[in-house]
């Protein structure tokens, strides 16, 4: 997140090309954005205690929570982004096929999600 701030909130394709290919670095350089990063991961963490006191709230009245995993990601993920080699992307990080389905029952039309494809 700190990244995709420092960015204007592009989507990683249109970074500078330093901020773009930062994860794929061994040692990569963080400390100007040590602050934003620890502050991502204290909200995500505060989430979590969240979460895990509503689920425990539910379930103590018996309800049962139930999520579904996604099974796509989108090509703005940080997924996409720091894992590029675990999907069909070209050499600028691109989808090279993307997700959907033909036509229909549902739809005359296909659909085209946009989703970049597992490799």
């Amino acid at each position: 997140m700190a990244l995709k701030k420092r960015n204007h909130k592009q989507c990683w394709l249109d970074w500078p090309e330093a901020d773009k290919d930062l994860i794929l670095k061994k040692n990569p350089n963080l400390t100007d954005l040590k602050d934003d990063i620890l502050y991502e991961v204290f909200l995500q963490y505060i989430l979590y205690l969240q979460w895990k006191d509503l689920k425990q709230y539910a379930n103590d009245k018996g309800i049962e929570i139930m999520g579904v995993c996604p099974f796509y990601v989108c090509i703005d993920s940080a997924d996409v982004w720091a894992s590029r080699k675990n999907f069909l992307l070209d050499d600028d990080g691109r989808p090279i096929f993307i997700a959907g389905v033909p036509p229909d029952y549902f739809s005359a039309t296909d659909q085209r999600w946009g989703n970049p494809i597992y490799d």
